[in-house]
């Protein structure tokens, strides 16, 4: 079995990609580990899901997420050199799936049925909030 584990990380302190080291409770791997539960909870919705747009639009979201916990795990003068940055484009994309998505989708005003839909997307938005909100001062 691979090993999935560097052993390094038993002092309370995590690396980051460069040679950089911060706590553990640090705010960025706190906000990398909270956008990995996010992206996770994408993953059981993809897994479970049987339109294969959704499956595609999720699975392009997973990867643009592992895109942004790169970014998050780079010390500042390795930006260049990893190449992992969000840019401008990739939430244009987003905004416009969404925009496309509302005009195919019809939310029903049964307040039960609307709570189970949302559940979630809610519990993956809640999460990536959750994730701006630990490295928000």
């Amino acid at each position: 079995m691979a090993k999935v584990t560097t052993g390094t990380g038993d002092a309370g302190y995590t690396g980051l990609l460069g040679s950089e080291r911060v706590a553990k409770y640090d705010p960025r791997p706190d906000t990398f580990g909270t956008v990995d539960e996010a992206t996770s909870a994408l993953g059981l919705a993809r897994a479970t899901t049987q339109d294969p747009k959704v499956k595609e639009i999720i699975y392009r979201i997973q990867n643009e997420l592992y895109l942004l916990m790169g970014e998050l795990a780079t010390t500042p003068e390795n930006y260049e050199k990893m190449g992992l940055r969000m840019t401008a484009d990739h939430v244009q994309w987003l905004e416009q799936v969404e925009e496309s998505l509302k005009q195919e989708v019809e939310i029903p005003n049964n307040l039960l049925f609307l709570v189970i839909r949302l559940m979630g997307p809610h519990l993956t938005w809640h999460v990536l909030l959750f994730a701006g909100l630990s490295v928000w001062p």
